[in-house]
């Protein structure tokens, strides 16, 4: 008995093809849950500063409860870093898991 492997083959491109844009989405959504974090996250130093001084809290968290020091610390973000700690962030802010900048 012989396989064709053409059904195979569609099946993965239909799968592929579908499952990209949802894959996709699911990137953004990590980082546009506020307009701090998402600055913060990719290193946007004036995204930061706007978000800052249009009022929002160096401290406060994503609707997970993520403050933007830990976004900037585990992407590697040192001058958002140390702009938010400039503006009053706290090193030690936890996320929802208790983990800190400071452990990233």
């Amino acid at each position: 008995m012989t396989f064709s492997r053409k059904p195979i083959a569609v099946l993965l491109f239909s799968v592929a093809l579908y499952a990209a844009p949802a894959l996709a989405a699911v990137n953004v959504e990590i980082y546009s849950d506020t307009p701090l974090s998402d600055a913060a996250a990719s290193g946007d130093l004036k995204g930061v500063e706007q978000a800052l001084l249009k009022g929002a809290d160096p401290n406060s968290g994503d609707r997970y409860g993520t403050p933007a020091m830990i976004f900037a610390a585990v992407n590697g973000q040192d001058g958002v870093i140390k702009l938010l700690l400039q503006h009053g962030a706290r090193a030690d802010a936890t996320d929802q898991y208790g983990n800190t900048a400071l452990m990233e």
